[in-house]
């Protein structure tokens, strides 16, 4: 009886176990249900039942914060060269020799205004007028110029040493003392337009200059409305090259650009070795032209693009054009000759840096310093060498060699250049000359030796151009061109 009554109470203690276990897993299962509706999170922290909430107002995001536009400025000013698409349609099927417009042609005015802002052309003064007074003033300094043994051809490199050719025009730069201006491998040295001794009609090139930057500045007002100054392009031209053309026919003269003109004397390019984005202005004057013989005139075209046409202007004699702000950065001209004799003055703002006397004499300075502190070779460090031998180099390449290049007639027109050349500068590249040889007698080692060595090998492969130049330029039909030289 023990026996049945102890296993009775067994199952009764089981089955009152699995409804206790069952109530307990009813009650879990309900109060996670709790939980999951009174809280979207998982991780939300459990509520106290003898808490009270109050409602959350949900967070209001601040509005986006714009910064004021930002005028444009030099750095930022995109691209907008491209006309509209139906111009573009119409010339596609011709090759672009033939794509060009004139003015007067269907969609000139639109093509101008869109692919070739920036190119403005001013009608010459009225004669007689007072307007008038710089510019006849201007035509009788050339003349003066021309007369007095100014201008010269000149043997420019386009590419290779065998490319090297003169020039179909003759050239001076006249500009601020001291100032060179390098193209197509020449450094020219411009004669100073002020101080003392300076000729009346290269005086005249000042004023003309000081005319060009204040029409610049009026036609760069209209380009930039409301902009700042800061953020145009210069016009504070501080030099002018100055092109004396003759008529040319074929032979002579390069390729004509496009089908019925004449031929070019300045070909397709930009101009170089200016300040960026700087303006360029040309003051266009042409005598002796035969009454209606064939204008002088200019093309423009966009670089890189086979699809916009280029435009093609001729220009009456005492027009200024100008190149504002970006557009020589995005565009070429070329120069095709009319009747008659030409002059033209192109204002630019030329580079400075590493460009001027000032700066050749600080350079020199600076070598001859270093040289003359040292009490002894053997102290010589590879940064030293470095330094004075990189100095040695550039005085005779780019100074020395490019001065006595240009020939006898050309140093003893450049009064001002030439003593300072031919005395202070020769006189530097001399001592460092003996400095070198000492140097190279010491046979210093290790780092210094290695400069030593670069630097020796730069300055012998430099030597060996202007002496092939010479060679080619000796055996060449353009050695006709400098019979004096």
């Amino acid at each position: 009886k023990r026996k049945h009554k102890d296993s009775a109470s067994d199952g009764s203690q089981v089955e009152k176990r699995r409804k206790e276990h069952k109530r307990n897993k009813e009650k879990k299962h309900k109060k996670k249900s709790e939980r999951s509706t009174s809280s979207p999170s998982k991780s939300a922290a459990p509520v106290r039942p003898d808490v009270t909430l109050s409602p959350v107002t949900p967070r209001k995001e601040p509005a986006p914060v714009r910064a004021a536009p930002r005028k444009p400025t030099v750095a930022m000013r995109a691209r907008n060269v491209r006309p509209a698409p139906h111009v573009l349609l119409e010339h596609s099927g011709l090759p672009r020799s033939e794509r060009v417009l004139r003015p007067g042609d269907q969609h000139y005015e639109e093509v101008l205004a869109s692919a070739y802002r920036g190119f403005v052309v001013d009608d010459p003064p009225m004669k007689g007028t007072e307007g008038c007074a710089w510019a006849d003033k201007a035509e009788e300094a050339f003349g003066e110029l021309s007369e007095a043994g100014f201008f010269k051809y000149d043997v420019v490199q386009p590419g290779r040493v065998e490319d090297q050719a003169a020039t179909f025009v003759r050239r001076c730069v006249v500009g601020d003392r001291g100032t060179t201006y390098k193209y197509l491998g020449l450094r020219v040295f411009a004669y100073p337009w002020a101080g003392e001794e300076v000729p009346e009609e290269v005086g005249e090139m000042r004023r003309l200059n000081d005319k060009m930057v204040a029409m610049t500045r009026a036609r760069l007002d209209e380009y930039h409305e409301n902009c700042r100054e800061e953020d145009r392009g210069s016009c504070q031209y501080n030099l002018t090259l100055i092109n004396e053309m003759f008529p040319v026919t074929a032979p002579d003269g390069k390729e004509a650009p496009f089908p019925g003109t004449g031929r070019a004397v300045v070909s397709w390019h930009q101009d170089t070795f200016l300040e960026d984005y700087s303006s360029v202005a040309v003051f266009h004057i042409v005598q002796e032209q035969i009454g209606g013989g064939v204008p002088w005139s200019v093309a423009v075209r966009v670089i890189y693009d086979k699809k916009t046409p280029a435009l093609h202007v001729p220009l009456l004699s005492g027009a200024t054009y100008y190149m504002l702000d970006t557009f020589n950065r995005h565009h070429q001209h070329v120069v095709i000759a009319g009747d008659g004799l030409r002059y033209s003055s192109t204002h630019r703002v030329a580079k400075t840096s590493g460009a001027t006397w000032k700066y050749i004499k600080a350079t020199v300075k600076d070598a001859l310093a270093v040289v003359r502190r040292q009490k002894s070779l053997a102290d010589t460090t590879a940064a030293l060498i470095q330094r004075v031998q990189s100095a040695h180099t550039e005085i005779e390449g780019e100074w020395l060699r490019q001065w006595f290049w240009q020939g006898r007639a050309h140093a003893a027109r450049q009064q001002w250049w030439r003593g300072r050349i031919e005395g202070e500068l020769l006189a530097a590249w001399q001592e460092l000359e003996q400095h070198c040889a000492a140097l190279v007698s010491a046979k210093p080692m290790g780092a210094a030796r290695a400069a030593l060595k670069e630097c020796l090998e730069k300055r012998q492969e430099m030597r060996r151009l202007w002496v092939r130049k010479l060679e080619v330029f000796t055996a060449s039909a353009v050695a006709t061109k400098f019979p004096a030289a």
